[in-house]
């Protein structure tokens, strides 16, 4: 199906994304499983023998009530906490499930019969706090590729015999355990995406083992506070495309650099997020330099410079700086990366910039520590803007006279005039006071003015398609 039946796709944390779906998708959707899915609700009168999906969000008397006349469910999902017994009676039922979502419940052991569902492909435990143990008969399920496991704090930790769950492409992982697989996971060469999320405990990561995880593509580290370093494992994933490392508390990246010559990583994007042990990125990022397209940093509060070889990243297309409060200042040549296609800046107080040296960049974000972020909010589409968020922000090297086609303003002595040699669509300001002119390029045809702004004067605009807007 083509990718234009789904708009505004959005990527937030974690490799997650959401979608709209046209119009005609969600109807042609409804017109063919209107008699294949089900929501069993308290309003529920009767149902249909061709129901094959069933959406759970009433009570156990009901479950028990309309599973007896159902034998061809393929998915259930529960919206609702079902007590354990409804999970048994369910698991019992129906012999040929593809689906089985129960998240954020507070049963604490799953039953063991879950081994019998053998054409599983999906299950979702996550989010519940009281389960402790799983059943070592989960990993009778040799056909599952999806495991969700994370927001299970209590969970002590993971069954032995989970190398043999050949099939898995997708596991999450939260567990009190201090080290992860040490029997193994040599078979685990189908795994494309493994979060290790909330393992607070967590130590050591596949110890000895150098040839598992063959085919992993995404990497995800959240809230390993006991980390240090990462696992030696990583150094063989030759096929890892993305690695994410947040709220990992002791992890230094550079320590260890010794045992990190060797890392054969191709990573097309890292994030970093809330590493305080973080001074330097890792030399060991250079291995990526031929791959490397996004380049992510929030929250590195002892973060004091960039690398001088960070303008080596041949493909690097988005560089964003967030809330590292000690960056002083860009490495010397960032001007010269031909490939750099978003700079991103915010929350860096003692960072120093010069936007006529950054001009070349087409779509350039420098917003001040007053503005609030907001994580949730989805890229802008355009790929050319540029933004100011206040008048200090703007470099006394890029204050001056302008062309002749922008005069200022006599009558406001202390008025500043802004120019960009870089062709923009978008121009945006946020409490700018002292602004009077400014010269941009021609194709520069957007703007924007936020309602915070006191002054602004323009004169004798001459050959631009200008749109005035008031937020």
């Amino acid at each position: 199906m083509s990718i234009c039946f789904f708009q505004d796709l959005n990527e937030y944390k974690f490799c997650v994304y959401s979608f709209k779906m046209h119009d005609l998708v969600h109807d042609l959707v409804l017109s063919i499983g209107h008699e294949e899915w089900l929501e069993i609700d308290s309003d529920n009168k009767d149902v249909a023998s061709t129901v094959r999906h069933l959406s759970i969000s009433s009570s156990d008397q009901q479950v028990s009530k309309f599973s007896n006349k159902l034998t061809n469910v393929r998915s259930i999902i529960f919206q609702t906490k079902p007590h354990v017994s409804s999970v048994e009676a369910c698991i019992s039922r129906f012999k040929s499930l593809r689906v089985l979502a129960i998240p954020n419940s507070d049963f604490e052991n799953l039953p063991s019969s879950i081994g019998t569902q053998k054409h599983l492909r999906y299950l979702n435990l996550s989010g519940n706090e009281s389960i402790k143990k799983l059943p070592n008969s989960i990993c009778k399920l040799h056909n599952l590729q999806t495991l969700l496991l994370h927001g299970c704090s209590n969970l002590e930790r993971l069954p032995k015999d989970m190398r043999n769950m050949i099939n898995l492409r997708f596991l999450t992982i939260s567990t009190k355990d201090t080290c992860l697989f040490v029997n193994g996971v040599c078979c685990f060469n189908s795994l494309q995406i493994l979060f290790v999320m909330g393992c607070p405990r967590l130590e050591c990561l596949f110890p000895q083992m150098d040839r598992c995880l063959t085919n992993l593509r995404t990497l995800v580290f959240g809230g390993c506070e006991s980390l240090i370093s990462l696992p030696l494992i990583v150094k063989h994933l030759t096929t890892l495309e993305s690695l994410y490392i947040v709220y990992c508390l002791e992890m230094d990246l550079t320590g260890g650099e010794r045992d990190a010559q060797d890392l054969n990583l191709r990573l097309k994007s890292l994030h970093i997020k809330a590493l305080p042990k973080l001074e330097i990125l890792p030399e060991w990022l250079l291995r990526s330099a031929n791959t490397l397209k996004h380049l992510r940093i929030k929250e590195c509060e002892n973060l004091k410079v960039l690398p001088e070889w960070l303008p080596t990243l041949k493909s690097l297309q988005t560089l964003e700086i967030t809330s590292c409060y000690e960056l002083s200042s860009l490495p010397e040549g960032i001007h010269h990366m031909k490939t750099l296609r978003k700079l991103k800046i915010k929350y860096c107080p003692e960072l120093v910039t010069h936007l006529e040296d950054l001009s070349n960049i087409p779509e350039l974000e420098l917003d001040s520590e007053d503005d609030q972020e907001d994580d949730g909010d989805s890229e802008k589409g355009e790929d050319d803007e540029l933004r100011f968020a206040s008048s200090a922000q703007v470099p006394s090297r890029m204050l001056r006279s302008a062309s002749p086609a922008l005069k200022p303003q006599s009558a406001c002595p202390e008025a500043a005039r802004v120019s960009c040699s870089a062709p923009l669509n978008h121009v945006v300001f946020d409490t700018l006071s002292h602004i009077t002119g400014l010269s941009l390029l021609s194709a520069t045809i957007d703007f924007r003015f936020r309602a915070s702004c006191s002054v602004v004067l323009f004169c004798d605009i001459v050959s631009y398609t200008v749109v005035l807007m008031i937020e």
